[in-house]
């Protein structure tokens, strides 16, 4: 059992980030009024996630009074004020320094969505490419089987929001290309294909496939993401399956069978009747 203490105490701390997202002061004001002055109320070691979560604001709540460029402030506030409790921990790395290390990348996530959204304001060709950089550096920084599934389902969830800016934007703008569009259309879909991929590595397979079927709410997705989507859904049904879960077979094998085979490649469709074939395999064990 967990110390009563201890829950209760982090409980408390959540509520307070609760309502500090809903506080956060674009305009990080320190005036006795402002929503800013009630972090005293707040443990030290959690400001720079609640300045994080004012950068959060201003960019997926945009308001005319309110300036994009202020972002960058938040960015260098949250990264100073995480730094400062980062100095406070022992030398040597652990677990402890884990939350410093993930409110790392979100602050530089941020950092990297506001160039996103400034660059779509812009409309420059230098902004274009500094876009796309951006977009592939998401693409390959990714997580490995050990990281913790539910920060990365909150990374995944922040770039799948800009993503979605960046379709919405192109799809808008008529003298744009409609390779900039399927820019951020790939993306979100490779997106939501390997957090599913992770989830079925962490043997969490009901999160992976519920991950797996929001490709479904993105229009026009490239068949190789369809390929990949296809592959991850018919690989959990099969570790279902080889965990003594023979729903897991009959429902693999009714996904292939739906499968229109004529749109992929001959690799990919060879592929899928390789996975088949193991499904039978596994089908004939539980007959014997």
């Amino acid at each position: 059992m967990g110390d009563p203490n201890g829950i209760r105490q982090k409980r408390r701390e959540q509520t307070l980030l609760a309502v500090g997202k809903r506080l956060a002061d674009p305009k990080l004001g320190r005036d006795e009024g402002s929503p800013d002055h009630r972090r005293i109320q707040l443990p030290k070691e959690m400001a720079w996630k609640i300045t994080m979560y004012g950068g959060y604001l201003l960019i997926c709540q945009p308001d005319e009074n309110k300036l994009l460029k202020f972002v960058e402030r938040y960015v260098e506030s949250a990264s100073n004020m995480s730094l400062t409790e980062w100095r406070r921990l022992p030398h040597i790395v652990s677990h402890i320094h884990l939350p410093y290390l993930q409110a790392a990348q979100q602050i530089m996530e941020l950092q990297e969505a506001y160039q996103i959204h400034k660059g779509l304001k812009q409309g420059y060709q230098n902004s274009l490419h500094d876009m796309k950089a951006i977009v592939k550096t998401w693409r390959n920084r990714l997580p490995v089987i050990a990281d913790d599934l539910s920060h990365w389902n909150d990374i995944f969830t922040w770039r799948q929001h800009h993503y979605q800016v960046i379709v919405n934007h192109y799809e808008s703008n008529r003298d744009s290309t409609t390779t900039n569009s399927m820019l951020g259309v790939h993306a979100s879909a490779q997106s939501i294909i390997h957090f599913g991929k992770i989830a079925r590595k962490h043997k969490l397979t009901s999160v992976c496939l519920d991950t797996l079927n929001k490709i479904y709410s993105i229009s026009s997705v490239p068949i190789v993401d369809c390929f990949q989507k296809v592959r991850q859904q018919v690989k959990c049904y099969l570790q279902m399956a080889s965990m003594n879960d023979e729903n897991g077979l009959s429902e693999g094998l009714e996904v292939l069978s739906n499968t229109k085979m004529q749109y992929f490649q001959k690799e990919m469709t060879a592929e899928f009747y390789a996975l088949k074939g193991m499904m039978y395999h596994l089908s004939s064990k539980y007959l014997v």
